[in-house]
């Protein structure tokens, strides 16, 4: 077989944001920018987005989730708290 015809495409890593600073999240895009893979960056602005995200399933499983501990409403450590419980 050609091997050229054996290598799978290989799905884009999504990394999620959540963090209710508009300003980090640019920050992170603009770093994403410069890796060498490229990554489709979420930016979710709060603990209650994500926790909807997970549940309905517009966030997939296996993203990497970079989680702000310090936002209004629901803080980071609620909702490790909370996704722990699930």
């Amino acid at each position: 077989l050609n091997a050229a015809r054996m290598i799978q495409p290989q799905p884009v890593p999504v990394l999620a944001l959540v963090d209710d600073d508009p300003e980090d999240a640019l920050v992170l895009r603009a770093a994403a920018e410069h890796l060498e893979r490229p990554v489709e960056l979420v930016h979710l602005a709060g603990g209650e987005a994500l926790l909807r995200a997970l549940a309905d399933g517009s966030l997939p499983t296996g993203a990497l989730i970079l989680l702000d501990l310090n936002m209004p409403r629901i803080d980071g450590l609620t909702v490790l708290g909370r996704l722990r419980q699930d």
